[in-house]
């Protein structure tokens, strides 16, 4: 007996976004992967700038 209720609750709230989202297309690829890039480069800047903002001088920072 096959269940149609099969699936997490991401299923089941993807489901009522369907409608409401863009069509997929390589334009909309492309801006986003390029939105992607500005904003790795914009967060590498902010972290070169404020490094002494957060951290002490002389300390070991690790991951």
């Amino acid at each position: 007996m096959k269940r149609t209720d099969d699936g997490g609750v991401g299923t089941m709230a993807a489901k009522g976004f369907r409608t409401r989202m863009m069509q997929p297309s390589p334009t909309i690829l492309a801006i986003f992967s390029c939105l992607l890039v500005i904003f790795s480069v914009c967060q590498v800047a902010a972290i070169r700038w404020l490094w002494d903002l957060v951290f002490t001088h002389g300390t070991s920072v690790g991951f």
